[in-house]
């Protein structure tokens, strides 16, 4: 199963944005890019002072996304910066193989504008034409409604959820939701 040929999109700023896999010279920008999603996203499940990623673990993680059929690394690129990302890996035991599960950002300043949309499009393409995968599933707080309205629009329905999953100060909780969409 081959992986997504790098396409270029216009978003609704007018602008050119590149959707392509991952590869280990992005290490780098891609530390500094997570970083900065972590500062600008109130929906980040991982705070800005938990994540401390060297390069050489950030190049591995790189490389796992091109190991086996059920792995994708894409990112989104604009003069020349990663400003969108999005991460699937499938389950690796034989009978869970069939279901994987992403995480979605987006740079603050390019929310809105069809990054997420394009990124999440070209990962259900690709994983319609892959042979392994047949349930695409995702968790989202209950409270992030941007996303939760993408991913009603493309088809994803909710499955459950687990209640109070995130405590964001005292007395103040948020539900994880989950949600699902099969290939065929």
């Amino acid at each position: 199963m081959s992986k997504p040929a790098p396409k270029t999109i216009t978003v609704e700023s007018s602008k050119e944005v590149t959707i392509r896999c991952g590869v280990v010279t992005d290490a780098e920008p891609l530390i500094k890019y997570v970083k900065e999603v972590l500062i600008g996203s109130k929906w980040a499940l991982t705070r800005r002072h938990e994540y401390d990623v060297t390069l050489e673990q950030q190049i591995k993680w790189i490389e796992k996304h091109h190991e086996g059929l059920g792995k994708l690394l894409l990112l989104a690129e604009a003069e020349r910066e990663i400003i969108g990302m999005l991460d699937f890996s499938n389950y690796h035991r034989e009978i869970h193989q069939h279901v994987g599960g992403f995480g979605l950002s987006v740079r603050a300043d390019w929310r809105q504008s069809g990054i997420g949309k394009a990124l999440l499009q070209t990962l259900l393409d690709w994983a319609r034409a892959n042979p392994v995968i047949e349930k695409v599933a995702l968790v989202v707080c209950s409270t992030n409604k941007p996303a939760l309205q993408l991913y009603r629009q493309v088809g994803f329905v909710e499955e459950g959820r687990r209640p109070r999953e995130y405590r964001l100060g005292k007395d103040r909780y948020v539900d994880d939701m989950l949600m699902y969409l099969f290939t065929n």
